[in-house]
Formats: structure tokens, C-alpha cells, sequence
């Protein structure tokens, strides 16, 4: 691999790297958004009762953490294969 290779992929690793420290740092305010989301006074998801549509949204809610952080993950592996591609001669 020559150099321009080799500096792309760096390039993409850093991109990564910044992308997840991001990431790190915003997620306790998404965590209290969704903290809030989820209690008594707002879709009451301990309840046991409730309709259908609400148990949907607060199975969706409760996935957010995941799709986040899968998102950061495919954006910072796109961003390594982008740069290393296009790094490469």
C-alpha cells in the first residue's frame, strides 16, 4: 500500500475516533431525553395497561440507544473505507 493509501485510512480512523468521542459525550443528554420520555407523567411505560400503540413507542424509545450508536459506528466504518479509498493512488 503506498502512502496516499495509508493516509486515507489514517484520515478515516480519525474521523472515527471523533466521531465516537462525539457521540460519548452527547449521549447522557439523549439518556435524560429519554429518561423523560419514558416516565409516569409522560407515555407511563411501567404500565401495564396501556394501548398497544403506546407499548410501540416505548419499545422504540427504548431502542434509540442502540440505533445511536450503530449509527456512529457505520458512519465512523464508512468514513475509514471513504478515505481510504479515496487516499489510495
Amino acid at each position: 500500500m503506498n502512502k496516499r493509501g495509508q493516509l486515507g485510512i489514517i484520515l478515516g480512523v480519525m474521523y472515527f475516533v471523533t466521531a465516537l468521542i462525539v457521540a460519548i459525550i452527547a449521549y447522557p443528554a439523549i439518556k435524560d431525553l429519554l429518561t423523560t420520555a419514558i416516565d409516569p407523567d409522560h407515555l407511563d411505560c411501567d404500565n401495564v395497561s396501556i394501548s398497544p400503540s403506546t407499548l410501540a413507542t416505548c419499545l422504540a424509545v427504548d431502542l434509540i440507544p442502540f440505533g445511536y450508536f450503530v449509527t456512529v459506528v457505520a458512519v465512523g466504518l464508512g468514513s475509514i473505507a471513504v478515505f481510504g479509498r479515496v487516499g489510495g493512488g
